[in-house]
This record gives C-alpha cells, sequence and structure tokens, in this order.
C-alpha cells in the first residue's frame, strides 16, 4: 500500500558499485518512497540503473541525503563534500582513523532539519 502525499526522498550512493552498494541500491528500488539519483565509485562496472560518478567532484546532482558504504581510504573527500554541500550523510563504512573520527564526531553536532522534523542523528564507534 502506497502512502499518498509523501515525499520521495533522493539519494546518492557512496561506494554503489561494491557489494553492500548493491544491496542498499536493490533495497531502494522496491521502496516506492526513495530513489537513488547517482552513484559515486572508484569505477563506474555499469551494474546500477543511475549515473554514476568516478569523481565526486563531478557529481552535482540534487539529492536530500547520501549512503556511504565505500572504503576508510575515500572518507576525507566524502566529509568534505558533504559539509561543502549540507548534504546528510549515513556513515556505514569502518576502519575510519582517529582523525576521520574526530571530523565525523564535529558534523553530528550540527542540528539536520527535514521536513519540518528534527533529525536525530547518532555516532556509533565501531
Amino acid at each position: 500500500r502506497i502512502r499518498r502525499n509523501t515525499i520521495m526522498v533522493k539519494i546518492i550512493m557512496h561506494g554503489c558499485c561494491g557489494h553492500m552498494g548493491q544491496v542498499i541500491s536493490d533495497l531502494v528500488a522496491k521502496d516506492a518512497n526513495a530513489e537513488i539519483v547517482a552513484g559515486i565509485d572508484v569505477t563506474d562496472k555499469g551494474n546500477t540503473t543511475y549515473p554514476v560518478f568516478t569523481n565526486i567532484k563531478e557529481c552535482q546532482t540534487e539529492a536530500d541525503v547520501l549512503i556511504d558504504f565505500s572504503s576508510a581510504k575515500a572518507a576525507d573527500a566524502l566529509l568534505d563534500y558533504c559539509t561543502e554541500r549540507n548534504l546528510p550523510v549515513v556513515l556505514c563504512t569502518t576502519g575510519l582513523s582517529e582523525e576521520q573520527l574526530a571530523k565525523v564526531a564535529v558534523g553530528i553536532s550540527v542540528k539536520i532539519e527535514f521536513d519540518a522534523k528534527e533529525t536525530v542523528v547518532r555516532f556509533l564507534h565501531n
């Protein structure tokens, strides 16, 4: 059953060509209230239904959120990108350095508003 008057959430998938990126892409494809509008990955394997950018700076697609399942070595550019665009990020990458974790913690202190409701962001250290 599809709800009427719902907002379509536009997502950028970072790490879209990897295993978890494909799992998330498949889940979102089944969700009537969300769509992946672009992907970012080091290579475009041609296994997506949306445009894939191999350079994060080239992705200027408008989105509501970015979901990340990439690698720790991509985290610095990712965090800078999201900060510059004021784009909320769901960061699922593990193996971040202490410096990267500190950068993430600073970003969490920012209040995010979406659809006139406050969004709660929780940081779990793994």
